[in-house]
């Protein structure tokens, strides 16, 4: 028995310092521990490579939904052109993500409207060609394998997909140019004011004032700008830069008719007339040209300042019956030809002229080679040096069968016509300063109402030449359509904005 307990004794000597040493016992924490935080660190490369692929498909949505919203012009093919930017963008452009595939585009929407909140779905599109203004891009989801097995977490695969959708928009500013708009003419049409065969028609782009003359009630044809009153718009119609800007989103029209708006636009003709006296300085310039079928007044060349217009229209331009002219102011002067005939409901000329007349007089019996426009006719004879300022040129006293006339003081003028350059400024301003662009709105889609209408849509901005001077009796005013303001161009007023909404 003692023997027995001194052996047990000895074995507990032996074995007690192993028990009472706990230095292995982190061993199975650390174990364990181990295995978890390996889990973590898998998982934290999962979802760094889900967010990698997210952030690349997002990337990809927001190039396709850019590229397809910069062409949403408008016009009756913008669609058609949107698709095309998005599939040649995805075809040729695309680069390989996780798993070497390329990006595909799942689903496009076209709306017309953004809703009022981010926090709305953007519904079920499907607008027209000529009122999709935004795109919604979805593009397909992409797979890809987890490193940690999913299934221990309750997943039927080990792999984690996701995707990515964009929406993009476009509008346009337009700025430093004229704050005028026109009731579209062809509204409902396709294409409409987008076709190209309208270019070189007369369109009236603002009549007189009573009846049904208006657009709407009290509705001219002119736009807000900063500030209020007659003069601040007369200055926006007379300024080479009228220092405002109009957006395609909505612009507001302001009601009334501007009787001082004649004379801010005929500063373009180098006549600084009534209100627009003040304006003959470098900030108001007359164009280059400014033919205009009318001879001088009286005496000096200098007295075409300030001439009344109206007096000018009635005595001393092209067919005046008045003395002293008579019949012989026909053959001194002929302004450039509106077109034959335009209807009155619309305002839109029948893009009938003929510039031989205009030709033969002011160019010596001339025919005018072929032009497109009366525009190319006009900057023709600017590039070419055929304004005709014969006032200094001419030497020869006027044939025995026409009298001189008005030209008492430089009878010598009278034989050679009226010449186009200005005398009252002489400082022109650029070979455009007869070009205005106007805003062109669908006014009965947009329910154009009386006076002032705020958050008007544009559906496009549109470039047109000054044919003639206004003249107060009837405040009309006619352009040449030239097209409709295009980047490139027209890259001095012309912002497209194209930008990611969502």
């Amino acid at each position: 028995m003692t023997r027995t307990g001194n052996i047990l004794r000895c074995f507990r000597a032996k074995v007690a310092p192993f028990i009472a040493d706990e230095a292995g016992a982190v061993l199975p924490m650390v174990t364990v521990l181990l295995v978890v935080l390996i889990g973590f660190a898998t998982l934290a490369v999962d979802l760094s490579r889900l967010l990698d692929l997210q952030t690349q498909l997002q990337k990809a949505a927001d190039a396709f939904a850019l590229a397809g919203a910069a062409e949403l012009d408008g016009s009756p093919d913008a669609i058609t052109r949107a698709d095309a930017a998005i599939d040649t963008l995805m075809n040729g452009q695309n680069k390989s993500i996780w798993g070497g595939g390329a990006v595909t585009v799942a689903s496009r929407t076209y709306h017309a409207t953004l809703p009022a909140t981010d926090d709305t779905a953007m519904g079920g599109g499907g607008a027209a060609a000529g009122d999709a203004r935004y795109v919604e891009v979805t593009v397909a989801p992409v797979t890809i394998n987890t490193f940690l097995p999913a299934m221990l977490f309750g997943a039927a695969t080990n792999t984690m997909t996701t995707s990515a959708t964009a929406v993009a928009g476009f509008t346009q500013a337009l700025c430093k140019t004229t704050p005028m708009f026109i009731c579209n003419p062809y509204e409902g049409q396709n294409p409409g004011i987008y076709d190209e065969a309208n270019i070189g028609k007369m369109f009236v782009l603002k009549t007189g004032p009573g009846g049904t003359d208006a657009y709407s009630a009290g509705n001219y044809g002119f736009l807000s700008v900063d500030g209020s009153g007659a003069k601040v718009l007369k200055d926006a119609l007379a300024a080479n830069d009228s220092g405002a800007c109009f957006w395609q989103e909505g612009v507001t029209t302001e009601p009334g008719d501007i009787a001082s708006a004649s004379d801010a636009l005929n500063v373009r003709f180098d006549i600084y007339e009534g209100s627009a006296k003040s304006y003959k300085d470098a900030d108001h310039p007359p164009a280059p040209n400014v033919r205009k079928g009318c001879l001088p007044d009286k005496g000096t060349a200098a007295d075409t300042c300030g001439q009344d217009y109206d007096k000018v229209d009635s005595k001393y331009c092209q067919n005046g019956n008045q003395e002293p002219y008579n019949s012989a102011a026909a053959d001194l002067a002929k302004g450039l030809p509106p077109d034959a005939s335009y209807d009155t409901s619309t305002g839109l000329g029948n893009g009938v002229w003929d510039l031989t007349q205009y030709w033969s007089i002011n160019h010596n019996g001339t025919t005018p080679p072929e032009f497109s426009t009366r525009y190319d006719a006009y900057a023709y004879e600017i590039d070419n040096n055929l304004l005709g300022d014969y006032s200094a040129a001419a030497t020869s006293p006027p044939p025995a069968d026409r009298s001189p006339g008005i030209f008492d003081a430089n009878a010598a003028q009278a034989v050679k016509g009226e010449s186009g350059a200005p005398n009252c400024n002489k400082n022109p301003g650029g070979k455009d300063r007869r070009i205005i662009y106007v805003a062109v709105i669908d006014c009965t889609s947009v329910g154009l109402k009386g006076g002032k209408n705020t958050g008007v849509r544009v559906k496009a901005f549109a470039k047109f030449f000054l044919l003639k001077p206004v003249t107060k009796t009837d405040q009309t005013i006619y352009g040449e359509f030239l097209g409709l303001a295009e980047p490139g161009a027209d890259d001095g007023v012309l912002h497209d904005i194209v930008q990611l909404y969502r």
